[in-house]
């Protein structure tokens, strides 16, 4: 019996070690397709970007907000600008660029963003080799949802820092900036996110809803009570906006998304219920919104980003997975990119507690790692 285990034992050290050589190669392969095809799209598109911004049809978003605030600024109504969907604080989003000027105001918020983005990546590799940082650079650099937030002045990079600020420190006042944008923007995906504080992180929880209700009763104050019953009539009035250009479920197969997202909502749901790897179930979080939004364009993505670094921490091989079969997917098929990256990212103390026959289960307390 010990000669048979030892002789079984060959295969599976043989099996590990060509895992670890060709995995890294492979996801290396994957971040590079990622990576040229950001630099295409960027080639193809910069002249027509360098010619045009901030006119449209780029800044749209950046535009949109700094016309906003101008307008509120000047005691006007906020919902009176077309296509304002943020809740009444978002309206003050921009304003200390407003004083600037249209096509200044518009270079300002976009070099403020590419700061943020590049102080974002420093602070997530700190410590990791040269070559690591610059790689993680070039490829948020040239990633097709940064390139995308950017262009149209959106806020998915804005978002994506604070919430990675928020978790990358396990402190109350980090969780500060999340709370506010909560209250600027109020995006349905940030829902399973602020779930998640709820469960792994209750002290940032507090934290960070605290922040949002101040925020929001500031504004209520200010601006009037009223503003919110325009709010909600703007929300009313966008549910008939057509859909079908977006690269969500709602614009490639709409008859799958409220069946998926009950789907992958109650299998979160579950999660959160039964795991405790937090970063498992963080990357889920941010992957939820993915699968349920109606309206996903490749900005979307950018938020996910930030769920990165600590799964890369507690699961570095199955991060190379994701690199390997997620991101190469991503700039033909965003749907297909979640989906396999919710399958990599399934929390491991849930697999190794399912009831397999001839494997013992591991204790309720244990989080295996890779």
């Amino acid at each position: 019996m010990s000669g048979s285990t030892a002789a079984d034992s060959i295969p599976t050290e043989r099996s590990q070690a060509l895992i670890a050589s060709v995995l890294p190669v492979i996801a290396l392969a994957g971040v590079a397709i990622c990576i040229i095809s950001g630099l295409r799209t960027l080639a193809a598109t910069l002249p027509d970007v360098l010619a045009a911004f901030p006119q449209a049809p780029y800044a749209l978003d950046g535009s949109r907000q700094l016309a906003i605030a101008s307008v509120v600024l000047g005691g006007g109504d906020p919902y009176s600008v077309a296509g304002n969907l943020y809740p009444p604080p978002g309206a003050y989003l921009l304003a200390p660029l407003s004083p600037l000027g249209l096509e200044a105001g518009l270079w300002a918020w976009f070099a403020i963003k590419v700061a943020i983005a590049v102080a974002c990546v420093l602070d997530a590799t700190r410590g990791r080799p040269s070559w690591i940082r610059l790689l993680a650079l070039g490829f948020v650099g040239t990633f097709l949802g940064v390139q995308d937030d950017l262009f149209l002045g959106n806020v998915s990079i804005l978002l994506a820092a604070a919430i990675y600020l928020a978790v990358s420190r396990d402190r109350p006042w980090a969780a500060v900036p999340l709370g506010v944008a909560l209250a600027l923007v109020a995006k349905p995906f940030l829902v399973p996110v602020v779930l998640w504080f709820v469960v792994y992180r209750r002290r940032s929880a507090v934290t960070l809803i605290g922040a949002a209700i101040v925020v929001t009763l500031a504004a209520a104050v200010l601006m009037g009570p009223g503003v919110y019953r325009d709010y909600i009539d703007a929300l009313r009035a966008a549910t008939g906006i057509d859909l079908s250009y977006g690269q969500g479920l709602a614009g490639q197969a709409p008859g799958l998304l409220i069946p998926a997202s009950i789907v992958v909502g109650l299998l979160y749901l579950g999660l959160l219920w039964k795991s405790r790897d937090e970063s498992s179930v963080l990357l889920w979080s941010l992957l939820v919104g993915l699968v349920a939004a109606p309206y996903v364009v490749p900005y979307s993505v950018v938020p996910v980003l930030a769920g990165i670094p600590l799964f890369a921490r507690s699961h570095p091989t199955r991060t190379l997975v994701l690199a390997a079969a997620a991101a190469p997917l991503l700039p033909f098929s965003i749907m297909a990119a979640t989906a396999v990256a919710l399958v990599v990212a399934f929390p491991s103390d849930v697999l190794a507690g399912l009831p397999i026959p001839g494997r013992p289960r591991a204790a309720p307390t244990d989080v295996p790692s890779d």
